[in-house]
C-alpha cells in the first residue's frame, strides 16, 4: 500500500523515521536536508509517536529507523546512543535556586514539578519517580505533560518572571 503512493508522489524509496516527541527539533531539520546523490528519489517521512510506540512500530517494519528518548532494552532491536542531554530545569530568574550553577534533585523538593507523562516516556518517568520515593522528595504540585512546552520559557516571560534555565546534576 505504501509503494503504490510513494510511486504516485514521485519517491521510489521512502525511508519512514520514528521520532519521540521531545526530539531536538534541529535533529529532524538534519534529516530532511540529507540528500543521498546514489538515492536521488529517496523521501522521508517523519512520524512522532511515543518511545514505546515508535519500538512496536520498529519490530512491526512499520519504521525503518526511530530517534527515542530514554529506550527501553530489546533484544529484537539495535540501538545506538545518538546524543547524551542533560536534564534541565527552568525557574524564574529571582527565584532562590536560580543563582546556583547547579541543583540537584533534593534541592527541589518544595517546587512545583512539570514532567512528562508516564506513557510518553515510561522508563524516565519511572526513574524520576523512584528517585523522588527513595529520597522522600514529595514536591509541591506535580504537572505530567504529553509534550514538550516549548512556550513554557516564553510563558514565564510573558507574566513578568523572566526566566533562568539552570543543568540539574544526579546526587
Amino acid at each position: 500500500m505504501r509503494s503504490a503512493k510513494e510511486s504516485r508522489e514521485g519517491a521510489d524509496s521512502v525511508l519512514q523515521i520514528g521520532k519521540s516527541p521531545d526530539l531536538d527539533p534541529v535533529l529532524v531539520e538534519i534529516l530532511y536536508s540529507i540528500r543521498l546523490p546514489l538515492f536521488p528519489t529517496l523521501d522521508i517521512g517523519v512520524h512522532s509517536e511515543s518511545s514505546s510506540d515508535l519500538a512496536h512500530d520498529l519490530m512491526s517494519a512499520n519504521l525503518d529507523v526511530a530517534l527515542i528518548t530514554q529506550p527501553e532494552s530489546n533484544a529484537k532491536l539495535t540501538m545506538t546512543k545518538l546524543a547524551e542531554t542533560p536534564m534541565h530545569i527552568v525557574l524564574p530568574r529571582e527565584h532562590l535556586l536560580a543563582s546556583k550553577n547547579v541543583i540537584k534533585l533534593t534541592d527541589l523538593r518544595d517546587e512545583r514539578w512539570i514532567i512528562y507523562q508516564q506513557r510518553t516516556h515510561p522508563l524516565l518517568y519511572e526513574r524520576i519517580m523512584r528517585r523522588m520515593h527513595e529520597e522522600s522528595i514529595h514536591p509541591k504540585r506535580i504537572d505530567r505533560i504529553l509534550y514538550r512546552m516549548r512556550q513554557s520559557i516564553f510563558s514565564l516571560r510573558t507574566v513578568g518572571l523572566p526566566s533562568s534555565q539552570r543543568r540539574m546534576r544526579s546526587s
